[in-house]
């Protein structure tokens, strides 16, 4: 008999991604947090981590409203890359 996957990993690592993102927020006034938060979700895309690009969308959307999704969609962080399903 298998076991089910445990939930508290899957809350454990957003939540580490929420405390670096707060962690770099904090040292950088609102509009360097946006532009800071877009990169870390580029790169997130980039490499095809897209569970963390989730986390970091939902983070972003929920601190910063509207704003970070438009400066996120510029990025191109949700257009697909082949190379990401290789």
């Amino acid at each position: 008999m298998t076991s089910l996957p445990n939930s508290s990993c899957r809350s454990s690592s957003r939540s580490v991604i929420e405390l670096e993102l707060a962690k770099q927020a904090q040292q950088m006034d609102p509009d360097a947090s946006v532009t800071n938060v877009c990169s870390a979700g580029k790169d997130f895309s980039d490499r095809g981590n897209f569970g963390r690009l989730r986390a970091v969308t939902l983070i972003g959307i929920n601190d910063f409203g509207e704003v970070f999704l438009s400066a996120l969609e510029r990025t191109g962080a949700f257009l697909v890359q082949e190379q990401a399903f290789a």
